[in-house]
């Protein structure tokens, strides 16, 4: 399998859209349907410090990675957008209506300049998803896609760069971000109840082949 990592562009975007929705099944932004996944990696692809990568084998795109530098100015983007998500949000409220509390505490958030359980570095570069299409986990797509954004998050001149994880079941992502340099830093409890992890990549200690 030839795997191209390279940088995404908007025709890419449905692709993008089809993998969050199969490697992310059960999560909040999937529940909440296309529409908001869309244009929430819509808003990543046109804000001038974000990156989208993907990793196409051939003309089909099995995984992306998304992330930004100045994560505050990133949420304003978000919030810029709401009026066009809002109605997106609402029609997946209803056909899932037991993500309701967890969206408005999402959107309280949000509106507060996005205060976490943990609060990173306001000058480090997030990586804020990875996603592999899960007949292709396993085969190196995600190692590649973590290695390509931790050098794109370089090009911006941060000190380093963090992620935000589930704590439980969710191993091979762990093993995947220790083995490209990133350390847990702390862990915290969600909205909704959820056990995160907070880890980071310092630039200042990490090989510059990463």
């Amino acid at each position: 399998m030839g795997i191209e990592v390279r940088r995404a562009q908007l025709a890419d975007l449905d692709a993008v859209v089809d993998v969050h929705m199969q490697a992310f099944r059960g999560f909040l932004l999937t529940k909440l349907g296309r529409g908001v996944v869309r244009r929430y990696y819509d808003t990543v692809l046109h804000y001038a410090n974000g990156v989208i990568l993907v990793a196409a084998d051939g003309a089909k795109v099995v995984g992306f990675a998304s992330g930004f530098a100045k994560p505050d100015h990133f949420a304003r983007a978000l919030r810029r957008r709401a009026v066009g998500i809002l109605p997106h949000v609402l029609v997946g409220i209803i056909r899932h209506p037991e993500v309701a509390w967890t969206v408005m505490q999402n959107a309280a958030a949000v509106l507060r300049a996005r205060p976490v359980g943990y609060q990173p570095d306001p000058r480090d570069f997030e990586l804020s998803s990875v996603g592999v299409l899960p007949e292709t986990q396993g085969k190196g797509v995600g190692r590649a896609l973590v290695q390509a954004i931790v050098s794109e998050a370089r090009r911006h001149g941060v000190p380093g760069v963090y992620l935000y994880t589930d704590a439980e079941d969710n191993e091979r992502a762990k093993r995947l971000y220790t083995a490209a340099g990133f350390v847990l830093q702390a862990g915290y409890t969600a909205t909704g109840g959820r056990q995160r992890y907070y880890y980071r990549l310092s630039f200042e200690n990490a090989p510059s082949s990463l």
